[in-house]
């Protein structure tokens, strides 16, 4: 070996650095943790009913005396409803069943960057046969499953995932659920008569806004990422910020409300066929730079 060809002083600094930040464990910023293996060892399922053709409408589904039915309950994955499969060396989450449920991580998380890959499928039953395929993201989730109009889920707020082509919602829509809401800058669409994200527009109290649709063409993964800081989060479709939410916190029977920041994270199955791919999370200490206009003082 010629030493003499061996680059000196800045340049071999330089050179040095670029080679450590190219090997495993040196890339920039808190580790990620992957949440996605073939047994999903992070997750606990819980499921609820099938659903009936003519939707719930707010009421529990009976028995044959009349009574309420139970719900399945915890870690049953009757009718296999969560599954992976292998695409490549990809391990892929299937959600596909008549069954209400969620998936829930086993940990609750604080201040995070959550991240993951979107498929929607084709299969629908009940009232969503015929209709775009709809699931969502609950994040910051508390409390125990079953206190929505489904009776499927925990309290959170959702990041919608929903196929493109209808106007009944996006991916990356806000809904707040069994209590929860937040602030949101939005303007109203008169036609739809919808409250969509506007980073320009007032800010809003509410439970339900809409977002600008940026998934892929169907077929294809859409990314979507949730950043959490506080009671503040960001919903991001394919690298654009397509809602910004603040001051989340649950409003209780009695009118008093409690500030949410922290909780577990909740993919629903919501009577249709959803893969899931790419499933991580990492810790922040704070917003990204480029986001911190999203939240005005």
């Amino acid at each position: 070996m010629n030493f003499n060809r061996i680059p000196r002083g800045p340049l071999a600094l330089l050179c040095v650095l670029l080679a450590l930040s190219a090997l495993p464990g040196c890339s920039r910023g808190p580790r990620w943790t992957n949440l996605l293996d073939e047994d999903l060892s992070a997750w606990r399922i819980w499921q609820s009913y099938a659903t009936p053709e003519e939707g719930f409408q707010g009421r529990l589904p009976l028995g044959e005396d009349g009574n309420p039915l139970p719900a399945i309950g915890y870690d049953k994955n009757e009718g296999d409803a969560f599954s992976t499969l292998k695409e490549g060396k990809d391990v892929v989450l299937r959600i596909c069943s008549p069954i209400y449920g969620a998936l829930m991580t086993r940990e609750s998380f604080e201040n995070y960057e959550f991240r993951m890959k979107v498929r929607y499928g084709k299969q629908a039953w009940g009232v969503r046969a015929g209709k775009a395929i709809d699931s969502g993201l609950i994040y910051n989730s508390f409390g125990e499953p079953g206190t929505n109009h489904l009776f499927s889920w925990k309290r959170g707020f959702e990041c919608q995932l929903m196929a493109s082509g209808t106007t009944e919602g996006n991916t990356g829509d806000f809904w707040g659920t069994s209590g929860t809401r937040a602030d949101v800058r939005a303007t109203r669409n008169e036609e739809l008569r919808a409250w969509f994200f506007d980073p320009a527009g007032e800010l809003r109290a509410g439970s339900g806004f809409r977002a600008a649709d940026n998934n892929s063409p169907d077929g294809e993964w859409t990314e979507v990422a949730v950043y959490c800081i506080g009671d503040k989060s960001l919903h991001v479709v394919n690298g654009q910020v397509v809602m910004a939410v603040e001051n989340m916190r649950f409003r209780d029977q009695d009118g008093s409300e409690t500030p949410i920041t922290r909780g577990q994270i909740q993919l629903q199955c919501e009577a249709g066929e959803l893969y899931v791919k790419d499933i991580r999370i990492r810790p922040l200490a704070a917003f990204p730079d480029e986001y911190l206009k999203y939240f005005p003082e």
